[in-house]
């Protein structure tokens, strides 16, 4: 159930960088409200995978475990970063969008 998880949370990982990158490119608030809001279901899923995730507990795997818990922690505080500078660019473009 978590690889399935896991799987699904990459295709919305795709999706949500390519609102992203659309709304950056053509300074559009409706699509990087898109990106803000699945951000925030992508952050639980990372959370999820990071702090609930099943885990076997094998005393050679120890490392391997640490590096995945490493890995997904800065994974989820890049797509915080990217959140919170994706709400700054939405306010930018929503206030542009009202001059024009």
């Amino acid at each position: 159930m978590e690889i399935v998880m896991f799987c699904i949370l990459i295709i919305i990982q795709w999706i949500r960088l390519f609102l992203g990158n659309v709304g950056s490119k053509a300074a559009a608030s409706g699509a990087m409200l898109w990106f803000v809001i699945i951000s925030v279901g992508v952050c639980f899923g990372q959370f999820f995978l990071l702090l609930l995730q099943t885990y076997v507990y094998l005393p050679w795997f120890d490392s391997r475990l640490l590096l995945e818990i490493v890995i997904g922690s800065v994974a989820t505080a890049f797509t915080v970063i990217e959140l919170l500078l994706s709400v700054l660019a939405m306010g930018a473009y929503s206030a542009k969008e009202k001059e024009a």
